[in-house]
């Protein structure tokens, strides 16, 4: 009767486990990795294993589980109906959903990535490099004489040092483009995200609180080239509030790498550089206020760091990235001076 007993038990949980494991299973592949809705751009290449596949969805937030996702599609047997080409999914479809996706690649349209922090000198060179035209072609396109009917761009201010440019408004995003697309088109597509992204509910922010879009996006301009980090774009956009407030010079190296032409990567900045930027109205070590014009095509996320910046109560006036990359602040000289010896960031760099 014990040895019966036990054998039951046995089954029993057995079968608890194969219910609950199917359960998981089901869950893995019916669920969506997000509860939000994202747009991602997705490639697969001629050749491409569903290992690598598996591995590439997964690096960009659109399956819950490599090893769910590459059993799923040899249970289906769904590897051979995959097709090469570029592919527009979507973070909140479920594994189902994109295995069926990868099905249907897009052949009438190619997808063109442009990175936030780009400036429009990057995005043009980026456009030659991929093969969808001459760099100057996007420079012509972007003339902002072609686009007065948007009115941020026929708002934007003219003063003293800043360019007639576009530059701050290109929105960074990735974009999919009809083959034969011409960069008047991408332009077209750029300013619309803007328009889209800056939001009438951002514009009444900023109207509250007596501000312009242009001060906003030159602020976030400046943001997306110092820090990468979604949390700490508003605490960064926070410490600009607060040195503006005080009168203080805002001291942003990427300003004055803007103001040198020095436009891509990470790079420390010298006493010759600054030297060498004195002169400009970009360098804000010299001349206090926000610079003339925006020094980059900034994302959503750093737009909306500053229409809404954070952690202004903390006072902060200082921030710096250790040799990890993680961003410090600080509410007085001396406490930056000291956390730059506490993590190793000697003269200026690591």
């Amino acid at each position: 009767m014990k040895v019966l007993v036990s054998f039951i038990v046995v089954i029993g949980l057995l079968a608890f486990g194969a219910n609950y494991g199917y359960a998981w299973y089901n869950d893995q592949t019916t669920q969506p990795a997000s509860d939000t809705s994202q747009k991602v751009a997705f490639k697969v290449t001629s050749g491409e294993s569903t290992t690598e596949i598996a591995d590439d969805l997964y690096a960009k937030g659109l399956i819950r589980s490599r090893e769910v996702f590459e059993l799923y599609v040899r249970l289906n047997g769904l590897a051979p109906s995959f097709q090469a080409g570029d592919y527009q999914l979507d973070k909140h479809e479920s594994m189902r959903q994109i295995t069926q996706d990868l099905q249907h690649a897009r052949t009438d349209q190619v997808s063109f990535t442009i990175p936030e922090g780009y400036t429009i000198g990057r995005t043009a060179a980026k456009w030659e490099a991929e093969g969808h035209g001459p760099a100057q072609g996007y420079l012509d396109a972007a003339n902002p004489a072609n686009w007065q009917s948007y009115d941020f761009v026929a708002q934007r201010p003219q003063v003293a040092g800043r360019a007639d440019s576009l530059e701050g408004y290109l929105t960074p995003e990735t974009y999919f483009l009809n083959k034969g697309a011409t960069a008047k088109d991408l332009v077209k597509a750029q300013l619309d995200q803007f328009q889209k992204v800056f939001t009438d509910q951002l514009r009444g922010t900023v109207k509250a609180h007596s501000q312009t879009i242009d001060q906003i996006v030159i602020m976030a301009s400046m943001v997306d080239r110092e820090v990468q980090s979604d949390p700490n774009r508003a605490i960064v956009c926070g410490v600009y509030y607060n040195r503006l407030d005080i009168h203080n010079a805002l001291d942003v190296d990427a300003t004055v790498l803007y103001a040198l032409g020095r436009t891509s990567g990470a790079q420390n900045l010298t006493k010759e550089d600054l030297a060498a930027a004195a002169d400009s109205p970009y360098d804000t070590y010299t001349h206090p206020g926000l610079p003339p014009g925006p020094i980059s095509n900034p994302g959503a996320a750093a737009l909306n760091a500053c229409v809404n910046p954070q952690q202004r109560d903390q006072h902060y006036l200082f921030y710096f990235a250790d040799c990890q990359g993680k961003t410090h602040f600080a509410k007085s000289e001396a406490e930056f001076e000291s956390q730059l010896k506490q993590y190793g960031v000697v003269g200026n760099g690591c």
